[in-house]
């Protein structure tokens, strides 16, 4: 297989995104059969934790997936983006990249930090499409 992404951009990416939150912060990257491509987080010891939990992340991301479709009573079913989920003190952050790649941000934080800056979104969006920008399957060249 070729290479699939811009490594030295993704990682700049992924600090971009580690540095918008507080606490630690995992960056993961998944191909359309999900598996893990890169990953990056804001500490050992988080990415050797979340690292032993990919099965048990992924399966409950895709349940997420499934159950938004469900719920979804619009005329555009298919078209999940992203999604967030909030729980036991952990953000979860969850982009389908061209309906294929899935970009994963999981963020621990306190109630002390649970509230968001105005910038967020907008800045949490700018760094999602550096990590499209530098996955090299999705360019021109290799979409059909």
């Amino acid at each position: 297989m070729l290479d699939v992404f811009d490594r030295q951009s993704l990682i700049e990416a992924s600090q971009s995104i580690s540095s918008i939150f507080c606490n630690d912060v995992c960056v993961m990257l998944f191909d359309p059969h999900w598996a893990l491509l890169f990953d990056h987080a804001s500490s050992v010891k988080f990415a050797e934790e979340q690292k032993s939990r990919v099965s048990s992340i992924v399966e409950s991301i895709r349940m997420g997936e499934n159950a938004i479709r469900q719920l979804n009573s619009g005329w555009r079913i298919e078209e999940l983006k992203s999604f967030r989920l909030m729980c036991h003190l952990s953000r979860i952050f969850a982009f389908l990249i061209n309906d294929s790649f899935h970009l994963i941000v999981i963020n621990k934080f306190t109630n002390r930090e649970s509230r968001i800056d105005p910038t967020f979104e907008k800045s949490l969006a700018e760094a999602c499409n550096r990590v499209k920008v530098s996955i090299s399957a999705l360019s021109n060249a290799h979409v059909q």
